[in-house]
């Protein structure tokens, strides 16, 4: 059995979700440096979104924004941010 080094890890990741300020953030990874195509994009569902009507399309009680080109999400809280994640990931399998 071959062990897996971050770098195999890295490249089976989708998003990436890290604290900012008082809110969460949730990040599309680029395909490279030279291009603005990602891995794996946030909803459609989303694109453009923000508060209530971004909490009603995603279902997250905490949801705050989703850029148009749904490169990138913010929540309130954590927890929040980790269940858009969650959509977010099984959206992707089921469109690919």
């Amino acid at each position: 059995v071959r062990s897996r080094g971050l770098g195999d890890v890295y490249k089976r990741q989708l998003f990436i979700v890290y604290p900012r300020g008082s809110e969460w953030t949730l990040n599309t990874i680029k395909l490279s440096e030279n291009t603005f195509e990602q891995r794996a994009s946030l909803p459609a569902s989303w694109a453009g979104l923000t508060n209530k009507d971004l909490e009603t399309a995603s279902g997250v009680i905490g949801a705050k924004f989703c850029h148009n080109a749904r490169f990138i999400a913010i929540a309130e809280t954590r927890d929040a941010i980790l269940k858009m994640a969650e959509k977010a990931v099984k959206e992707f399998k089921r469109n690919i």
